[in-house]
Protein backbone atom coordinates (compact mmCIF):
# COMPACT_ATOMS: atom_id res chain seq x y z
CA UNK A 1 0.00 0.00 0.00
CA UNK A 2 1.47 3.19 -1.15
CA UNK A 3 2.11 5.90 2.23
CA UNK A 4 -0.66 8.29 0.42
CA UNK A 5 -2.92 5.68 0.23
CA UNK A 6 -2.44 4.43 3.34
CA UNK A 7 -2.19 8.01 5.51
CA UNK A 8 -5.34 9.83 3.11
CA UNK A 9 -7.65 6.57 2.43
CA UNK A 10 -8.14 4.74 -0.16
CA UNK A 11 -10.74 6.49 -1.85
CA UNK A 12 -8.85 9.56 -1.59
CA UNK A 13 -6.20 8.05 -2.96
CA UNK A 14 -7.63 6.46 -5.78
CA UNK A 15 -9.65 10.26 -7.23
CA UNK A 16 -6.22 12.08 -6.96
CA UNK A 17 -4.68 9.62 -9.55
CA UNK A 18 -8.21 9.57 -11.61
CA UNK A 19 -6.44 11.78 -13.84
CA UNK A 20 -10.32 13.18 -13.70
CA UNK A 21 -10.24 16.98 -12.74
CA UNK A 22 -13.52 17.05 -11.38
CA UNK A 23 -12.70 13.63 -8.99
CA UNK A 24 -9.02 15.25 -8.05
CA UNK A 25 -10.65 18.65 -7.06
CA UNK A 26 -13.49 16.71 -5.28
CA UNK A 27 -10.41 14.67 -3.81
CA UNK A 28 -8.74 17.67 -2.35
CA UNK A 29 -11.77 19.89 -1.07
CA UNK A 30 -11.82 16.76 1.48
CA UNK A 31 -8.60 17.19 2.64
CA UNK A 32 -7.82 19.08 6.27
CA UNK A 33 -4.80 21.22 5.99
CA UNK A 34 -3.11 18.72 7.93
CA UNK A 35 -3.65 16.19 5.02
CA UNK A 36 -3.04 18.41 2.71
CA UNK A 37 0.35 18.91 4.11
CA UNK A 38 1.09 15.36 3.65
CA UNK A 39 -0.51 15.06 0.31
CA UNK A 40 1.75 17.94 -0.92
CA UNK A 41 4.88 15.62 0.73
CA UNK A 42 4.00 12.45 -0.61
CA UNK A 43 2.75 13.28 -4.36
CA UNK A 44 5.66 15.06 -4.95
CA UNK A 45 7.62 11.91 -4.08
CA UNK A 46 5.56 9.57 -6.40
CA UNK A 47 5.86 12.15 -9.38
CA UNK A 48 10.06 12.25 -8.25
CA UNK A 49 9.75 7.72 -8.34
CA UNK A 50 10.70 6.27 -11.41
CA UNK A 51 9.12 3.01 -12.50
CA UNK A 52 6.16 2.58 -10.46
CA UNK A 53 3.04 4.60 -11.87
CA UNK A 54 1.56 5.17 -15.40
CA UNK A 55 1.83 8.72 -17.18
CA UNK A 56 -1.72 8.98 -15.99
CA UNK A 57 -1.62 8.80 -13.03
CA UNK A 58 1.66 10.66 -12.54
CA UNK A 59 -0.12 13.81 -14.84
CA UNK A 60 -3.33 13.38 -12.26
CA UNK A 61 -0.95 13.75 -8.82
CA UNK A 62 0.89 16.87 -10.92
CA UNK A 63 -2.60 18.30 -11.13
CA UNK A 64 -3.09 18.09 -7.64
CA UNK A 65 0.30 19.66 -7.00
CA UNK A 66 -0.57 22.28 -8.86
CA UNK A 67 -3.67 22.71 -7.48
CA UNK A 68 -2.31 22.63 -3.55
CA UNK A 69 1.34 24.20 -4.36
CA UNK A 70 3.63 22.72 -5.78
CA UNK A 71 6.68 22.23 -3.24
CA UNK A 72 9.37 21.50 -6.46
CA UNK A 73 8.63 25.12 -7.62
CA UNK A 74 10.54 27.20 -6.25
CA UNK A 75 10.57 30.69 -8.09
CA UNK A 76 13.52 32.39 -6.47
CA UNK A 77 15.58 29.46 -5.60
CA UNK A 78 14.86 27.15 -8.47
CA UNK A 79 16.41 23.70 -9.04
CA UNK A 80 19.41 23.85 -10.43
CA UNK A 81 21.60 20.94 -11.60
CA UNK A 82 25.74 20.72 -11.64
CA UNK A 83 26.71 19.08 -15.14
CA UNK A 84 30.47 18.51 -14.76
CA UNK A 85 33.09 19.90 -16.65
CA UNK A 86 34.35 18.08 -19.46
CA UNK A 87 33.78 16.06 -23.04
CA UNK A 88 30.61 14.85 -24.57
CA UNK A 89 29.55 13.79 -28.11
CA UNK A 90 26.97 16.31 -29.83
CA UNK A 91 25.33 15.45 -33.36
CA UNK A 92 24.43 12.55 -34.65
CA UNK A 93 26.41 10.48 -37.17
CA UNK A 94 25.33 11.18 -41.14
CA UNK A 95 25.05 7.37 -41.14
CA UNK A 96 22.27 6.77 -37.91
CA UNK A 97 20.47 9.82 -40.12
CA UNK A 98 20.14 7.42 -43.48
CA UNK A 99 19.37 4.88 -41.25
CA UNK A 100 16.29 6.70 -39.39
CA UNK A 101 15.00 7.29 -43.01
CA UNK A 102 15.61 4.34 -44.33
CA UNK A 103 12.20 3.50 -45.12
CA UNK A 104 10.44 5.39 -48.02
CA UNK A 105 9.07 8.50 -47.48
CA UNK A 106 6.99 11.10 -48.95
CA UNK A 107 7.84 15.18 -49.20
CA UNK A 108 7.39 15.44 -45.23
CA UNK A 109 10.22 12.67 -44.68
CA UNK A 110 12.65 14.43 -47.36
CA UNK A 111 12.02 17.52 -45.09
CA UNK A 112 12.76 15.75 -42.10
CA UNK A 113 15.93 14.52 -43.05
CA UNK A 114 17.26 17.38 -44.54
CA UNK A 115 16.23 19.02 -41.31
CA UNK A 116 18.12 15.78 -39.32
CA UNK A 117 21.18 16.41 -41.37
CA UNK A 118 21.42 19.49 -39.45
CA UNK A 119 22.88 17.55 -36.85
CA UNK A 120 25.67 16.31 -38.94
CA UNK A 121 28.56 14.79 -37.83
CA UNK A 122 28.81 13.86 -34.33
CA UNK A 123 31.54 15.25 -32.67
CA UNK A 124 33.22 15.62 -29.55
CA UNK A 125 32.64 18.90 -27.58
CA UNK A 126 34.38 20.14 -24.50
CA UNK A 127 32.34 22.51 -22.14
CA UNK A 128 33.21 24.41 -18.49
CA UNK A 129 30.63 22.78 -15.57
CA UNK A 130 27.38 25.08 -15.46
CA UNK A 131 24.32 24.44 -14.05
CA UNK A 132 20.96 24.13 -15.90
CA UNK A 133 17.31 24.16 -14.63
CA UNK A 134 15.87 20.85 -13.28
CA UNK A 135 12.53 22.07 -15.14
CA UNK A 136 11.39 23.94 -17.62
CA UNK A 137 10.37 27.35 -16.13
CA UNK A 138 6.48 27.20 -15.22
CA UNK A 139 3.43 29.32 -15.11
CA UNK A 140 3.34 30.23 -11.42
CA UNK A 141 6.97 31.15 -12.05
CA UNK A 142 6.76 33.01 -14.87
CA UNK A 143 3.66 34.97 -13.56
CA UNK A 144 6.31 36.46 -10.64
CA UNK A 145 7.86 38.22 -13.68
CA UNK A 146 5.03 38.83 -15.18
CA UNK A 147 3.66 41.12 -11.72
CA UNK A 148 6.75 42.55 -11.75
CA UNK A 149 5.62 44.11 -14.75
CA UNK A 150 9.13 42.27 -17.01
CA UNK A 151 6.66 41.02 -19.24
CA UNK A 152 2.88 40.62 -20.46
CA UNK A 153 0.75 37.90 -19.46
CA UNK A 154 0.41 35.01 -21.64
CA UNK A 155 -2.57 34.64 -23.70
CA UNK A 156 -4.57 31.64 -22.13
CA UNK A 157 -4.13 32.88 -18.69
CA UNK A 158 -6.72 35.27 -16.84
CA UNK A 159 -5.17 38.39 -17.32
CA UNK A 160 -2.43 38.22 -14.58
CA UNK A 161 -4.23 35.24 -13.00
CA UNK A 162 -2.86 31.55 -13.60
CA UNK A 163 -5.43 29.01 -13.75
CA UNK A 164 -4.85 26.87 -10.25
CA UNK A 165 -4.38 23.36 -12.46
CA UNK A 166 -1.62 25.10 -14.88
CA UNK A 167 0.83 26.47 -11.95
CA UNK A 168 2.99 23.81 -12.66
CA UNK A 169 2.96 23.23 -16.45
CA UNK A 170 5.64 24.98 -18.23
CA UNK A 171 4.96 28.26 -19.12
CA UNK A 172 4.31 28.58 -23.06
CA UNK A 173 4.05 30.94 -25.96
CA UNK A 174 6.83 32.89 -25.09
CA UNK A 175 9.35 34.62 -27.61
CA UNK A 176 13.14 34.44 -27.47
CA UNK A 177 12.94 37.66 -25.89
CA UNK A 178 10.59 37.13 -23.44
CA UNK A 179 12.92 34.34 -22.05
CA UNK A 180 15.74 36.52 -22.19
CA UNK A 181 13.86 39.17 -20.34
CA UNK A 182 13.14 36.34 -17.17
CA UNK A 183 16.45 35.06 -17.12
CA UNK A 184 17.67 38.92 -16.57
CA UNK A 185 14.68 39.77 -14.26
CA UNK A 186 15.51 36.17 -11.90
CA UNK A 187 19.21 37.61 -12.20
CA UNK A 188 18.07 41.17 -10.59
CA UNK A 189 16.15 39.63 -8.14
CA UNK A 190 18.98 37.19 -6.75
CA UNK A 191 21.91 38.21 -7.66
CA UNK A 192 22.63 35.42 -9.89
CA UNK A 193 23.82 35.32 -13.43
CA UNK A 194 20.71 32.93 -15.15
CA UNK A 195 20.39 32.89 -18.65
CA UNK A 196 19.63 30.75 -21.46
CA UNK A 197 21.39 27.26 -22.36
CA UNK A 198 23.54 27.49 -25.16
CA UNK A 199 22.90 24.50 -27.74
CA UNK A 200 26.28 22.51 -26.57
CA UNK A 201 24.73 23.17 -23.15
CA UNK A 202 21.17 22.10 -23.45
CA UNK A 203 22.48 18.81 -25.65
CA UNK A 204 25.01 17.82 -22.93
CA UNK A 205 22.52 18.21 -19.78
CA UNK A 206 20.29 16.03 -21.74
CA UNK A 207 22.33 13.22 -23.33
CA UNK A 208 25.38 12.85 -20.96
CA UNK A 209 28.89 12.00 -21.76
CA UNK A 210 27.86 8.66 -23.92
CA UNK A 211 26.27 9.81 -27.05
CA UNK A 212 22.71 8.56 -26.33
CA UNK A 213 19.40 9.01 -28.68
CA UNK A 214 17.18 9.93 -25.57
CA UNK A 215 17.72 11.76 -22.22
CA UNK A 216 17.11 8.26 -20.86
CA UNK A 217 18.97 5.92 -23.24
CA UNK A 218 18.79 4.77 -27.39
CA UNK A 219 15.42 3.36 -27.43
CA UNK A 220 12.26 4.90 -27.07
CA UNK A 221 9.51 4.65 -23.86
CA UNK A 222 6.41 6.06 -23.43
CA UNK A 223 6.61 6.60 -19.74
CA UNK A 224 9.98 8.68 -20.42
CA UNK A 225 8.18 11.53 -22.40
CA UNK A 226 4.84 13.90 -22.83
CA UNK A 227 5.25 13.29 -26.76
CA UNK A 228 2.73 12.71 -29.98
CA UNK A 229 2.92 8.99 -29.16
CA UNK A 230 1.34 8.66 -26.15
CA UNK A 231 -1.25 10.75 -26.93
CA UNK A 232 -1.75 13.09 -24.18
CA UNK A 233 -2.12 16.08 -26.80
CA UNK A 234 -1.61 18.91 -24.17
CA UNK A 235 1.03 19.92 -21.75
CA UNK A 236 1.77 18.55 -18.31
CA UNK A 237 3.00 19.58 -15.25
CA UNK A 238 6.94 19.37 -14.73
CA UNK A 239 8.65 16.61 -14.10
CA UNK A 240 5.98 13.82 -14.22
CA UNK A 241 7.99 11.19 -16.21
CA UNK A 242 10.92 10.54 -14.29
CA UNK A 243 11.40 7.51 -15.95
CA UNK A 244 12.91 9.81 -18.93
CA UNK A 245 15.48 11.49 -16.36
CA UNK A 246 18.55 12.74 -18.30
CA UNK A 247 22.22 11.70 -16.80
CA UNK A 248 22.36 14.43 -14.93
CA UNK A 249 18.75 14.26 -13.77
CA UNK A 250 17.36 17.09 -15.63
CA UNK A 251 13.60 16.32 -16.67
CA UNK A 252 11.57 17.15 -19.74
CA UNK A 253 14.40 17.50 -22.28
CA UNK A 254 12.41 15.17 -24.70
CA UNK A 255 8.66 16.62 -25.20
CA UNK A 256 6.16 19.24 -23.03
CA UNK A 257 7.36 21.86 -24.60
CA UNK A 258 10.21 22.99 -26.93
CA UNK A 259 13.22 24.85 -25.10
CA UNK A 260 14.87 28.27 -26.39
CA UNK A 261 18.64 28.43 -26.38
CA UNK A 262 20.94 30.87 -26.88
CA UNK A 263 22.71 29.73 -30.19
CA UNK A 264 21.59 31.01 -33.50
CA UNK A 265 21.20 28.30 -36.36
CA UNK A 266 24.34 27.68 -37.92
CA UNK A 267 26.51 24.71 -39.86
CA UNK A 268 28.53 22.22 -37.75
CA UNK A 269 31.88 21.86 -39.20
CA UNK A 270 32.08 19.45 -41.82
CA UNK A 271 27.98 19.04 -41.91
CA UNK A 272 26.10 17.01 -44.28
CA UNK A 273 23.61 19.28 -43.68
CA UNK A 274 25.13 22.70 -44.70
CA UNK A 275 22.87 23.32 -47.77
CA UNK A 276 20.00 22.41 -45.34
CA UNK A 277 20.60 24.98 -42.78
CA UNK A 278 21.77 27.80 -45.60
CA UNK A 279 18.01 27.21 -47.20
CA UNK A 280 16.52 27.24 -43.67
CA UNK A 281 18.52 30.78 -43.04
CA UNK A 282 16.91 31.96 -46.54
CA UNK A 283 13.42 31.05 -45.84
CA UNK A 284 12.89 32.28 -42.35
CA UNK A 285 16.59 34.07 -41.52
CA UNK A 286 18.95 33.54 -38.88
CA UNK A 287 16.67 32.18 -36.49
CA UNK A 288 17.56 30.81 -32.34
CA UNK A 289 17.59 27.11 -32.33
CA UNK A 290 15.00 25.74 -30.07
CA UNK A 291 15.17 22.37 -28.45
CA UNK A 292 13.70 19.23 -26.82
CA UNK A 293 10.51 18.95 -29.34
CA UNK A 294 6.72 19.35 -27.62
CA UNK A 295 4.08 17.48 -26.74
CA UNK A 296 2.58 17.18 -30.46
CA UNK A 297 6.13 16.08 -31.83
CA UNK A 298 7.04 12.44 -32.69
CA UNK A 299 10.07 11.08 -30.84
CA UNK A 300 12.26 11.00 -33.56
CA UNK A 301 11.46 14.90 -33.37
CA UNK A 302 12.44 14.89 -29.41
CA UNK A 303 16.08 13.24 -29.84
CA UNK A 304 19.23 14.99 -28.02
CA UNK A 305 20.86 16.06 -30.96
CA UNK A 306 17.66 17.72 -32.93
CA UNK A 307 17.94 21.13 -33.60
CA UNK A 308 14.48 22.58 -34.21
CA UNK A 309 13.14 25.51 -35.99
CA UNK A 310 10.84 27.90 -34.33
CA UNK A 311 8.67 28.54 -37.04
CA UNK A 312 8.55 24.82 -37.15
CA UNK A 313 7.26 24.15 -34.03
CA UNK A 314 5.33 26.78 -33.49
CA UNK A 315 5.15 29.71 -30.93
CA UNK A 316 2.16 28.48 -28.49
CA UNK A 317 4.77 25.14 -28.01
CA UNK A 318 7.79 26.64 -26.58
CA UNK A 319 9.06 27.36 -23.65
CA UNK A 320 12.47 27.71 -21.53
CA UNK A 321 14.59 26.47 -19.05
CA UNK A 322 17.80 28.11 -17.20
CA UNK A 323 21.18 27.73 -17.23
CA UNK A 324 23.92 29.48 -14.80
CA UNK A 325 27.59 29.60 -14.80
CA UNK A 326 29.53 27.35 -11.84
CA UNK A 327 32.65 28.48 -10.68
CA UNK A 328 35.44 26.08 -10.64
Amino acid sequence: MAIAEERLGQEIWADLQSNVRERIHGALLMLSEREKHIALVDLARMVATPNQYSAAQRISVGKALSYLGDPRIRTLAPQMNRVPAGAFTMGTDEAAVQEMFSVDGGTDDRAAQAAALMETPARTVELPRYAIGRYPVTNGEFRSCVLAGRAPPRGYWDGTDVDPWLQNQPVRDVSWEEAVGYCDWLADETGLPYRLPTEEEWEKAARGADGRRYPWGDEYGYTCANLWEGAVNEPTPVGVYPDGISPYGVLDMSGNVAEWTASFIGAYPDSAGSAAVSAQIDDFGRYRVVRGGCWRDPQRHARCATRGNPAAVGGEAIGFRLAVDVAD
